[in-house]
């Protein structure tokens, strides 16, 4: 399977080039909003208050719907604007990229958890907030852990301390030191991904 890649054909790093794209996308659409917004209480004869800026900018009703554009389907993100008495202003912004690179995410995550699930070692995922993301059935039954209890995203030290709590967790005479040294497993991976965003 290809890997995700970003508009410009660079590899997406897990999470990161999505983001980076969907705020690309919807930034600029709501810096234009509140200009409108600005330019239409600044336009307006009536006695307007700075309440109006606020009920128009949040007043924005967006959804998605497909458009032919030069022959092709597109997903677009369509956002209508009421513009007091004057009616309705819209726009649109062509996201089918961005759908397609979430979709191609999706698989490429499904399918490799798929693969991790068949693995006969305990497999455990935790995300960047340290909170559990996945773990395969082989770690369920390896260390004994409750599916009710991991289904509510325990952070990466409670699941050691419960392991601890089941005896199974590897013998260490100062677990507190162990349990830090198994932290920093974090701050190596964060280190990683800044410095691959950075080059």
């Amino acid at each position: 399977m290809a890997e995700p890649t970003s508009l410009s054909g660079a590899p997406l790093a897990a999470g990161v080039g999505l983001r980076s794209v969907f705020l690309l996308a919807v930034v600029p659409a709501i810096v234009v909003l509140v200009l409108l917004a600005f330019a239409y209480y600044r336009a307006s004869t009536q006695s307007q208050n700075l309440a109006a800026i606020g009920l128009l900018s949040f007043a924005a009703v967006a959804q998605f719907a497909p458009a032919i554009v030069s022959g092709q389907r597109r997903m677009m993100r369509v956002v209508d604007v009421p513009i007091g008495q004057s009616g309705v202003a819209g726009y649109a912004i062509d996201v089918q990229d961005l759908e397609e690179a979430r979709a191609e995410l999706d698989l490429f995550v499904r399918a490799q958890r798929d693969m991790l699930d068949r693995l006969t070692a305990g497999v455990v995922q935790f995300g960047a907030d340290q909170g559990l993301v996945f773990y395969n059935r082989h770690f369920l039954r390896l260390f004994e852990l409750s599916p009710e209890w991991l289904a509510d995203r325990p952070e990466f030290d409670r699941v050691l301390e419960r392991m601890r709590e089941t005896q199974r967790a590897p013998e260490s005479r100062d677990f507190r030191t162990w349990r830090a040294d198994r932290r920093q497993w974090f701050a190596a991976t964060s280190m990683r991904l800044m410095t691959s965003t950075c080059t």
